[in-house]
């Protein structure tokens, strides 16, 4: 697409209180989240350990994803990092739905 947002699922494929790992634009895999209608996507990847987050727990009433590895905690609207052991913050894409389609774009600034 020409903003540099490209298709990665549907809304059917990511229920509320769901995630998993899709492709971003750049080639990174990339997790994404579906807490209440609202949608996230992050890096896949965690920035303590070698991980797939979207392996790990979506933490739907505080809008966080936990490690699977070793539990650290990165809050998904704004990236930070919120649990030891993790202390690097995780980047965050740009997501939106366009009828049923999920689309991802560039990383966040």
């Amino acid at each position: 697409m020409e903003d540099g947002f490209i298709r990665v699922a549907s809304l059917a494929e990511l229920p509320d209180g769901e995630m998993k790992a899709v492709q971003a634009p750049d080639g990174v895999q990339v997790g994404i989240a579906n807490i209440k209608g609202e949608l996230y996507a992050f890096d896949n990847m965690c920035t303590h350990e070698d991980a797939s987050l979207h392996f790990g727990w979506l933490l739907t009433d505080i809008c966080q994803v936990e490690c699977p590895l070793h539990e650290g905690r990165f809050d998904l609207k704004t990236g930070a990092a919120t649990q030891a052991p993790i202390e690097i913050p995780v980047r965050l894409y740009e997501i939106r739905a366009d009828g049923d389609d999920i689309l991802v774009g560039p990383r966040k600034a």
